[in-house]
């Protein structure tokens, strides 16, 4: 995605959310310019450093050449503004504007609605993390469930380093998967859906806020549950990559990929039950398989990055008016049992495609609500509509 260079970004080589991930230098959405898209003029038009005689050209231009004309004051009749000011300002907040607004400044009031219709909690006592969700009026408004989990023990962590350890053999036949999906891997889902910039602009803008909404609420689960990676139980692990700088469970590759996949394949209208479907879920665990292999990540993790991406895209997609409901998954690590050889296999790549909610070691679906309406939500909705139209 990035057409820069991992030293480039020196000690953010490896992060997962800074200038050449979601939001920042060359993305998909950002182009060279803070909330505009690709600049004007590539010697610093648009606002841009870089050629200071061009805003001296521009100031002589405006000098030299208005000479005689409005004379008779600005705004009036014959000028650019004159037909908006006959009809008044516009009404607060009108959608009309939102497509017209540059990609950073819809990603950013996207992401503050979808931010203010959630709220983390953290109960100490039960050590239950859990997210909960804004509802439908007709569901008498406040607040559901939609990801609850709990850790794993240390006990169960420390069996979880052999099986870890074992990945580790897949290295060098996966290394260039490892390396390449580090940054996010929209690239891996493009190539079965064909996705292009020039004609997909729109839906790699929800992908976008999406991504960062989904990066977001896993930080705030990571933090609660603080559960240490790999490499900090045992030096022999070795990994293959710079460790991330925040704790391992859930697995954010996991979990972001799994949203991607649910978002696009709702665009792009593929059936539940497709082979087109299955395989990007199927690409969606590998991504995050190959961060076990890298060394990073337990096994366990990614069952529970699962859980919390299919969670999210549930309310994503009934929050932009795309479902009539939401529902969401728990993920009970503290009870799985270490001496129990079925709580310690591998989810296969052929088992991916179910739904993360619903499988796995740990895993049980929560009760659905229905969708929230649109108030607080104008601009993910409108975004999400400007995304649909492309898949027409």
């Amino acid at each position: 995605m990035s057409r820069t260079t991992p030293q480039s970004l020196g000690p953010l080589a490896y992060a997962y959310a800074y200038a050449y991930a979601y939001t920042g230098g060359q993305a998909y959405t950002a182009g060279n310019a803070y909330a505009h898209g690709a600049p004007m003029e590539a010697y610093g038009f648009d606002g841009l450093p870089g050629n200071p005689m061009l805003a001296a050209a521009l100031q002589a231009t405006r000098t030299e050449l208005r000479r005689d004309l409005f004379t008779g004051g600005l705004g009036g009749k014959g000028d650019a503004g004159a037909l908006r000011a006959r009809r008044g300002l516009p009404a607060l907040a009108p959608a009309a504007s939102i497509p017209r607004y540059g990609a950073q400044v819809r990603a950013s009031m996207a992401l503050m609605e979808l931010l203010g219709s959630v709220q983390f909690r953290l109960d100490a006592t039960s050590g239950t993390a859990s997210l909960h969700a804004r509802c439908a009026a007709s569901h008498g408004g406040g607040a559901a469930t939609l990801a609850e989990m709990t850790r794993p023990t240390r006990a169960f962590l420390d069996a979880q380093l052999a099986l870890t350890d074992s990945w580790a053999g897949a290295r060098d036949a996966r290394l260039p998967q490892v390396l390449t999906q580090v940054a996010p891997p929209l690239a891996q889902f493009a190539s079965v859906l064909n996705l292009q910039t020039a004609r997909h602009g729109r839906t790699l803008e929800v992908v976008q806020v999406a991504l960062q909404f989904a990066y977001a609420v896993c930080m705030h689960f990571k933090h609660a549950l603080a559960c240490p990676r790999p490499s900090e139980l045992s030096a022999g692990l070795m990994p293959v990559l710079e460790v991330p700088p925040h704790p391992a469970l859930p697995a954010g590759h996991a979990n972001e990929a799994t949203v991607s996949v649910e978002l696009l394949s709702a665009l792009a209208g593929l059936a539940a039950g497709g082979d087109a479907r299955a395989l990007l879920r199927r690409v969606a665990w590998r991504i995050a398989e190959n961060r076990v292999v890298a060394g990073v990540h337990y096994p366990i993790d990614n069952v529970a990055g699962r859980m919390l991406g299919d969670s999210l895209a549930s309310y994503l997609l009934a929050a932009a008016g795309a479902a009539r409901s939401w529902s969401g998954g728990r993920f009970d690590g503290a009870a799985l049992d270490a001496t129990q050889p079925a709580h310690m296999q591998e989810i296969d790549e052929a088992g991916a495609a179910a739904d993360g909610r619903s499988s796995g070691p740990g895993c049980t679906p929560l009760a659905g609500a229905p969708a929230p309406g649109a108030e607080g939500l104008s601009v993910w909705r409108e975004m999400w509509k400007l995304a649909s139209r492309e898949w027409e």
